[in-house]
Parts: structure tokens; sequence; C-alpha cells
């Protein structure tokens, strides 16, 4: 399974809930998953996971702790659109994906988020699509 993270790394903190209160929440250096499978008569398989340790910690309530999380479900900043899953990890994110949907000249080297809105899936690059998921992203947005 390729994944985004294979494809240029994690940022240096990912926005979440919280465990115990679930408000927003910061994981400090993600690291995604990696497990070994196969039979044991041959060669294991590195399989990259949904799953990203890290550490946690919660401005809300104060929890500070390692955690294991599912990505992108346990996302803060994400939403639907026509049956779709957009994310971002973290609001900046979240507003580089809307300048970048919204915007006609899509030139992605302007952007923080670069090689990140590279991989972007055309879903939600289309026209057709360009509303709802301009209207997604800015609720996303304004979460918090």
């Amino acid at each position: 399974m390729t994944t985004l993270s294979n494809l240029y790394g994690w940022p240096n903190s990912v926005s979440t809930h919280c465990p115990q209160c679930k408000s927003k929440a910061s994981l400090t250096k993600p690291q995604q998953v990696i497990e070994m499978i196969g039979p044991s008569t041959r060669p294991l398989t590195k399989v990259h996971t949904d799953f990203v340790e890290g550490g946690l910690s919660c401005l809300k309530c104060g929890l500070v702790k390692k955690v294991r999380i599912q990505w992108p479900v346990d996302a803060f900043y994400q939403g639907d659109v026509k049956g779709n899953l957009i994310w971002a990890w973290d609001k900046y994110h979240a507003i580089a994906l809307r300048d970048y949907v919204f915007s006609t000249e899509r030139d992605i080297q302007s952007h923080r988020y670069s090689r990140a809105l590279f991989h972007l899936p055309e879903f939600f690059k289309r026209s057709k699509n360009r509303t709802a998921c301009v209207k997604t992203l800015e609720k996303m947005i304004s979460k918090f």
C-alpha cells in the first residue's frame, strides 16, 4: 500500500483529537508504523500501515503522552466532498489546500505544502468539484 507519507514524509506535527477530552491536540514527531509480514520461511515484506505514533499534547486538558493514531481517520482537519475524504495535517495545510483548489492557475511552487499539493487526488482538482471542496475546506479551517 502506497501512502502519502511514502511519497514525501510527515511534517513535524499534525493535528488530531485528544483521546481524553476530544479537543484539538498536536501529535509531534509523527512516525508511520511499519510492520514486517510474511511466512517464516521467506524474507519478510515491509508494509506501511495507516497507523502513526508520536507525542500527543492537548492544550485544553493538558494530556501529554505517546500515542498511536490511525491516519487520516483520526485527523482533526477532515471533511467529506461528495463521498471523498479530504484531510489536512494542520490548519495551515487546510488553508494551502483551499487556496490551491480555489486557484485556477495552481502554481504549486508558491505553496509551503507544494509536495503535498502535487499529490492531491484529481477528484478535488476538478472544476465541477471546486465549490464543494472549497466549502468543506472553509468549514475545516473554521473548526478551531
